[in-house]
């Protein structure tokens, strides 16, 4: 909910490298979200902070494409 109306853009990069560290559907959707606002509004730094995060919490070595994200998504349990 913070990353959505943060306007900083250092605090926004804060927040997307701390779900990283999450292991929860719920921050993995976050990430996805604000990769795709981020590719969006082409913000750099988000979108990098954002890709690393997702590949630490799924132990991915590639950065991936959105698509591949929100399937990796998808597919993650719900609980």
């Amino acid at each position: 909910d913070r990353l959505a109306v943060e306007t900083d853009p250092f605090l926004r990069v804060a927040i997307v490298e701390g779900l990283g560290d999450q292991r929860d559907r719920a921050s993995a959707e976050a990430l996805v979200s604000a990769l795709a606002a981020a590719f969006e509004a082409r913000d750099n730094g988000v979108i990098g902070a954002a890709r690393a995060s997702l590949m630490r919490m799924s132990g991915r070595r590639e950065p991936g494409s959105l698509v591949s994200w929100q399937q990796w998504v998808a597919g993650l349990p719900v609980r």
